[in-house]
């Protein structure tokens, strides 16, 4: 929503105050892989842009963020995998 500049009501602000994840696995835009389709109609400069504002507001509430690393599906999921055990 923030992105599209579009206000919100004050419950999305409570909620992401109250039900706070204990990590936020963030996978930013890869344009090696990235296409559009009917769910991801934008670009990958207007990708990099959500992901930016995502980072953002993920900042201002305090998550803790966690950069999954580039390459194959299976060392992307090994990296999740790990991570959620070790917490």
């Amino acid at each position: 929503m923030d992105y599209k500049g579009t206000t919100y009501a004050d419950f999305f602000k409570h909620a992401c105050t109250e039900h706070v994840y204990d990590s936020i696995f963030i996978l930013a835009p890869w344009q090696d892989i990235f296409t559009s389709d009917n769910e991801r109609y934008e670009n990958f400069d207007q990708a990099i842009e959500i992901h930016e504002k995502l980072l953002e507001t993920y900042t201002k509430y305090g998550y803790n963020l966690r950069d999954v690393p580039f390459g194959s599906i299976k060392a992307r999921t090994d990296y999740i995998i790990d991570v959620v055990k070790a917490l």
